[in-house]
């Protein structure tokens, strides 16, 4: 449970989600969004785009 000023992270590990890091579909300049949905209260909405050059561990922060 996170209290107001705390910090967080998410990592997404896109290699389980596709089956292998040779099957992600995500594309240079690609948009995602990651819904962050709790249990009580409104959803949290992120949206990123993929860099012009990917490396296998990147910080979108």
């Amino acid at each position: 449970l996170l209290e107001f000023g705390e910090i967080w992270k998410i990592v997404i590990h896109l290699d389980n989600i596709y089956g292998g890091l040779d099957k992600v579909q995500l594309k240079p300049n690609d948009v995602f969004i990651v819904e962050i949905k709790p249990s009580v209260g409104s959803m949290l909405k992120v949206e990123r785009r993929i860099p012009p050059s990917i490396d296998p561990v990147m910080d979108l922060g």
